[in-house]
């Protein structure tokens, strides 16, 4: 987002951009699926239905989400030693496209 490329400009360390990508995305997930699931919830209820969600492949999609996760976390801690020197800094050539 804008914001956090701002505060990653201005911010030393840019510790406050991460903070913010992070915080917006959880908003985003736990507000877009939230209340989509919450109005189902409460208009099968009122109804007298149930309120059924097929499975189908989330468990891979959560395989896949739990893996991705791990690289990037990965690529971050190795980008804090000593050799590159901060996340988002550092060397050109260390750069992570």
């Amino acid at each position: 987002t804008f914001a956090s490329k701002v505060s990653a400009v201005q911010d030393k360390y840019a510790d406050n951009s991460i903070g913010n990508v992070t915080g917006s995305n959880a908003v985003n997930v736990f507000l877009g699926i939230g209340i989509a699931w919450s109005l189902a919830a409460i208009y099968h209820f009122f109804n007298g239905t149930k309120f059924l969600v097929d499975p189908g492949n989330l468990g891979f999609s959560v395989l896949v989400f739990c893996l991705e996760a791990c690289a990037c976390i990965t690529v971050i801690v190795l980008r804090r030693g000593k050799l590159v020197g901060g996340e988002l800094g550092g060397p050109m050539h260390l750069r992570v496209d």
